[in-house]
């Protein structure tokens, strides 16, 4: 299965959106399956945006989200804005590079920096 950096996000603005901020097994994303969505709760968790916890089911082990690390807070920040996402991630399309996390977020933050009129090495 693949990394897909739009459901990690949805999924993250899911889980913030919540009252409890956990993923319980009702947790859903349109347009992924059950499997999906656990395996990107796994990817959430190595890449330390998040707390997850696995429980291992007859099929396979499923990983469920107990809380938002500051990392994953700080990347949602970087993340919120629709339009700043998909200029972020048009960018990295246009020139034919792979979607890397650490990329991505370097992205993300240097527009939202542009947006509020922060030059990169401007103090805030």
């Amino acid at each position: 299965m693949k990394r897909d950096m739009d459901l990690i996000r949805k999924l993250l603005l899911a889980i913030e959106a919540g009252d409890s901020g956990i993923m319980t097994k009702d947790t859903t994303v349109d347009g992924f399956t059950k499997e999906q969505i656990g395996y990107h709760a796994a990817l959430i968790d190595e890449a330390k945006l998040a707390i997850a916890y696995e429980q291992r089911g007859d099929k396979f082990p499923t990983f469920f989200i107990l809380r938002l690390t500051w990392q994953g807070h700080e990347f949602l920040e970087a993340a919120r804005s629709e339009s700043i996402w998909r200029k972020a991630v048009g960018t990295l399309k246009e020139k034919g590079i792979g979607m890397g996390f650490d990329m991505l977020k370097d992205l993300l933050v240097r527009f939202g920096k542009s947006a509020v009129g922060l030059a990169a090495g401007d103090p805030a």
